[in-house]
C-alpha cells in the first residue's frame, strides 16, 4: 500500500481564517468486512487533534503543497 504521507509531514488544511499547517501524528488503516479506509490524525498549531480521511486529501480542504491549499482557497473565494 502507498500511504500519500508520513507521521510527521506536514499537510495544509483550508479554514475560515485562510490556510492552516497541521503536522500528521499517526495513520490509522480500518478494515472491516464492510469498510476500508484510511485517516490520519493530525495536531494543529496548538497542539489540538483532528482525524482527516485521506480520501478528501487535493479535493477540497486538505492538501499536501500549501500552494495547492491557496489556490483551492482562491478558488473558493470566486
Amino acid at each position: 500500500m502507498l500511504l500519500p504521507c508520513k507521521v510527521g509531514d506536514k499537510l495544509y488544511k483550508i479554514s475560515e481564517n485562510g490556510v492552516k499547517e497541521v503536522v500528521v501524528q499517526s495513520i490509522v488503516f480500518m478494515l472491516s468486512h464492510t469498510v476500508n479506509h484510511l485517516t490520519v490524525h493530525v495536531a494543529n498549531e496548538r497542539g489540538a487533534m483532528t482525524e482527516i480521511e485521506t480520501k478528501d486529501f487535493g479535493k477540497k480542504t486538505v492538501f499536501l503543497a500549501r500552494e495547492e491549499a491557496e489556490v483551492a482557497l482562491e478558488k473558493m473565494k470566486k
